[in-house]
């Protein structure tokens, strides 16, 4: 699952539902048919879902549109974050929801997850999208 504080809406990916056996509904008609991406190119809305988020145990109904070309399974856009009063704090790297209720960290150094690096600075301009060598950093 990815915060990106860029998308204004909450996706999964169409696969990741194959996967789960789940069948997206049609589209809500107040959500437009299509999404527009970092580099400004539009993807199609394939439907949507109503899905439970479960944050340390704190069950969190949402409904995600859904993409077929979708690098992460999940990302978690504004219209959760907002919804869900969170709160990004890069000083104690953790992530609060409900106004205290509970809170995550961004990067857990205990998971599977491998970090990367930039192998070189890089300046990527607004609206864009740019694919970068890193180096990989294993705990």
């Amino acid at each position: 699952m990815l915060l990106d504080s860029g998308a204004t809406r909450s996706c999964v990916s169409a696969k990741f539902l194959k996967r789960l056996h789940l069948t997206p509904s049609p589209l809500d008609s107040t959500i437009p048919d299509e999404v527009f991406t970092a580099d400004n190119s539009s993807m199609k809305i394939l439907g949507q879902i109503d899905l439970s988020v479960n944050i340390n145990g704190l069950i969190v109904p949402h409904t995600f549109i859904v993409l077929s070309k979708l690098f992460n399974e999940c990302l978690i856009g504004t219209d959760f974050l907002i919804a869900s009063h969170a709160k990004l704090d890069f000083h104690t790297r953790r992530v609060s929801f409900y106004d205290d209720v509970t809170s995550l960290p961004l990067v857990s150094l205990n998971s599977q997850c491998n970090i990367v690096r930039v192998a070189q600075a890089i300046t990527i301009p607004p609206f864009c999208e740019a694919v970068l060598r890193v180096k990989l950093h294993r705990h």
